[in-house]
């Protein structure tokens, strides 16, 4: 077995002081009394938590006095082990170790220290720590890294320390019940390798920032076929099972396998569909329960995680699943309901305190069901692919209280009401969960929407009008559909930030009028989309007047209406997005920034030719734009400039005007609107207004060329 392997973090994690020692003796740090002294040891998955499962630790173990290396760098770590004096067990040390300070100390410790033969290991110290390579049980106990923290309170003179995990346990399933090989039925899968993150080991180059351990079989084979360690052997038909001390950390890919058929076998890596960031003292469980394996990959079916509350990794079952359920509490107690008109709610239920699962009928609650305060939480979970919508019709959810400020707060996972036993792989193709909050004032946060492939319409008014919700939900699917993200956030005027929108590519009213009246949003989202669709950023941040930004449009080939009303009614807003398209399309435009009241300079419309529309109302009511460069040549789409600068200007000090040349000033001012006989170009917009100027392309002031008319 390798040994000795540096722990990188660990030791790059501490800066230790330089300290002399010229006189120690001298020195009352070092007085007896401060000599360390441990009465019990005890190690919990429950952040330090001794409870009635923890049994006492007695095989050797090395303890370091962390504070006290720090500070002074000297007499800081000795090997205890367990030795009994006149029918006492007590805990001596291999060397002195002392207490720093009048305050709390921190303890490392590495458990166990031995080998199989009971030998205490002997070269291992504070700046070295073994993950071992090997953790398949034929070799030395597997050693775990620990910490403690403790006051100068002490029983009878001795410490007794209670050990939290700074590593992580894991176990990997694979049921292979439903799981078929390049089309084979599989017979027989074994995990190889289990990976752990690369800097807790040797500096080597890994997969996936990650190298490989081999694991502790849970299972082994004879003649006869695959044996399983557990006493309920019936349960486990086909499943493997295998455990392994890994460091925290991401992880993408957790694990090596070998799946076998009659005639063929294959390696493969079990990896994770969205990653997972394994925490320190917890126990994970990743399950491989179906799949139909063509590559050199599956993807895990299932995760499950609990504490890590024993310390051996022989013998292990599988973590307890817990179901990430749409969740509901209170501080207050609040009524639950579930209405509808036309949609019929099937396969939905609801638990108050963890309690019995309840069926909401399908024409929906007749009463509310309190929950919250002393009454605990309500919980939902559903077996309906479709969700809670079909797009059109829908059912919604509604809380109320006699506390007009009680306050609902929101956990889980939504894919639960779609299939609560198979929520990370259930397919979303056809769930819509429209108006699902419609109105819910008392919400203050909301459920996770993890899914990647959405469905027309699937979150279209979801949380419309929720005024108490502060933040939204991670939004990761970069493949959309036609609106599914419409009017998503309408009104919910306590919303600050957006979520990231990864999505390159829009659909059709993708977008449109998400954000609208959004009062309190400072901050836009980055909008990475090239391929735009008809409507697709619509009325996207109509209202948001606390937004003083725009992002960045790097789209340079238009849809239909795909940026109309896109930031109408931001009043606040002072900086225009740079817009990159030359070729236009019927209303792109259309009201872009209308009544943007503090927007300055306008975007360069770039475009030598318009379309019907697109200019249509762009600037309309921007009370203070004062620069507006306008190029084109062509202007003779119907309509493509009705009202374009109306209200324009009106409280700014001065106001230029740059165009092509002369020919194409006059053009612009020939325009008359279709419904009304007045030029599109307001009067102070024209040559010879007041403080107006009117340049050419190359910025020279064309004014004094243009014959004005008597009515100007």
């Amino acid at each position: 077995m390798k040994r000795n392997k540096i722990f990188a973090l660990m030791v790059a994690a501490m800066t230790f002081a330089a300290c002399s020692t010229n006189d120690i003796t001298s020195d009352t740090r070092y007085d007896d009394d401060n000599t360390l002294k441990i009465g019990t040891v005890t190690r919990s998955g429950e952040a330090g938590t001794t409870t009635e499962s923890v049994t006492p630790m007695s095989d050797p173990f090395l303890l370091t006095n962390v504070t006290q290396k720090m500070n002074v760098g000297d007499l800081y770590e000795a090997m205890f082990t367990l030795t009994e004096e006149s029918s006492n067990k007590i805990w001596s040390p291999s060397s002195k170790i002392m207490w720093y300070g009048s305050g709390v100390n921190e303890f490392q410790a590495i458990y166990p220290c031995k080998t199989k033969n009971g030998s205490v290991l002997g070269d291992i110290d504070f700046n070295k720590f073994m993950i071992p390579g090997f953790q398949d049980g034929r070799n030395d106990s597997i050693p775990d890294w620990m910490r403690a923290t403790a006051n100068v309170a002490r029983n009878n003179g001795a410490l007794n320390l209670n050990f939290e995990h700074m590593l992580s346990k894991v176990t990997v399933v694979i049921d292979y019940n439903n799981i078929t090989l390049d089309g084979n039925t599989v017979t027989r899968a074994s995990v190889s390798k289990i990976f752990t993150r690369v800097q807790y080991c040797e500096a080597v180059t890994g997969e996936d920032g990650n190298v490989t351990i081999n694991p502790y079989q849970n299972t082994y084979y004879n003649t006869d076929g695959l044996y399983i360690w557990t006493t309920s052997q019936s349960d486990d038909t086909n499943k493997a099972y295998t455990t392994a001390i890994v460091a925290p950390g991401a992880y993408s890919n957790i694990a090596k396998a070998v799946i076998y058929c009659d005639n063929d076998d294959k390696e493969i890596v079990l990896s994770l569909p969205n990653g997972i960031t394994l925490e320190a003292g917890k126990h994970y469980t990743f399950t491989l329960s179906s799949a139909a394996i063509t590559s050199d990959q599956a993807t895990i079916s299932s995760v499950s995680v609990e504490p890590w509350d024993e310390g051996t990794i022989t013998g292990t079952k599988p973590a307890e699943k817990i179901i990430p359920y749409v969740t509901f509490t209170s501080n207050e107690e609040v009524g639950f309901m579930m209405r509808t008109d036309d949609y019929t709610i099937s396969g939905l239920e609801y638990s108050v305190n963890n309690g019995e699962w309840k069926t909401i009928p399908s024409n929906g609650m007749s009463e509310g069901v309190s929950f919250g305060g002393s009454k605990g939480n309500l919980r939902l979970r559903g077996k309906n692919l479709y969700g809670t919508s079909d797009g059109i019709i829908y059912s919604t959810i509604s809380f109320s209280s006699n506390d007009t400020n009680a306050e609902v707060a929101c956990t889980g996972d939504i894919r639960t009401l779609l299939d609560y036993e198979n929520y990370n792989t259930v397919d979303t193709r056809y769930a819509r969960f429209s108006h699902l909050f419609y109105y819910c004032t008392q919400l203050t946060s909301a459920p996770e929407l993890p899914a990647t492939t959405l469905a027309n319409s699937c979150y279209a008014g979801m949380f419309m009008g929720c005024t108490s919700l502060t933040t939204a939900p991670e939004l990761p699917a970069t493949t959309l559909a036609d609106g599914c993200y419409l009017s998503m956030f309408v009104r919910c005027t306590s919303l600050t930030k957006a979520p990231e929108l990864p999505a390159t590519t829009l659909t059709d009213i993708c977008y449109a009028d998400m954000f609208s009246g959004c009062t309190s949003l400072t901050r836009a989202p980055e909008l990475k989309a090239t391929t735009l669709a008809d409507r697709c950023y619509i009325s996207m941040f109509d209202g948001c007047k606390s937004l003083t930004t725009a992002p960045e449009l790097p789209a340079t080939t238009l849809a239909n209406s795909c940026y109309a009303d896109m930031f109408s009614d931001c009043t606040s807003l002072t900086t225009a997005p740079e817009l990159k398209a030359t070729t236009l399309a019927e209303k792109c435009y259309y009201r872009m920034f209308e009544g943007c009241t503090s927007l300055t300079q306008a975007p360069e419309l770039k475009a030598t030719t318009l379309a019907i529309n697109c200019y249509s109302n762009m600037f309309n009511g921007c009370t203070n734009l004062k620069s507006v460069t306008m190029l084109a040549t062509n202007v003779s789409a119907n309509d493509c400039l009705y009202k374009w600068l109306k209200n324009a200007g009106t409280s700014a000090t001065s106001r230029t005007l740059k165009v092509n040349g002369k020919e194409e000033y006059d053009k612009i001012k020939a325009t008359i609107s279709s419904w009304e006989n007045i030029s599109n170009l307001p009067d102070i917009w024209q040559a010879g207004a007041n403080n107006t100027k009117i340049l050419d392309k190359d910025g020279y002031d064309i004014t004094s060329t243009i014959t004005l008319s008597s009515s100007n």
